[in-house]
């Protein structure tokens, strides 16, 4: 295998399933609308994800983020 070319993980349904806290026709729904990684089909029953690409998307999540603030002290403690 050259070596210019990256290693990609490819993961299955039940690997996506546990990383996504998503049931899998509203992740087909998310894929068929652009909004999720499209899938790679493998063989003719077999598909799977790109894990790097996956993982991006989570990360696109996180730094979606609210920010939260922390709270503000009680007014009746003391400093």
């Amino acid at each position: 295998m050259p070596d210019n070319i990256p290693i990609t993980r490819l993961i299955t349904l039940r690997d996506l399933l546990n990383r996504i806290p998503y049931s899998r026709s509203h992740i087909y729904r998310l894929e068929k609308d652009g909004q999720f990684p499209r899938r790679v089909l493998v063989g003719r029953h077999r598909v799977g994800w790109v894990e790097r690409e996956v993982e991006e998307w989570i990360q696109d999540r996180l730094s979606k983020r609210p920010v939260v603030h922390s709270a503000a002290p009680d007014k009746g403690s003391q400093e």
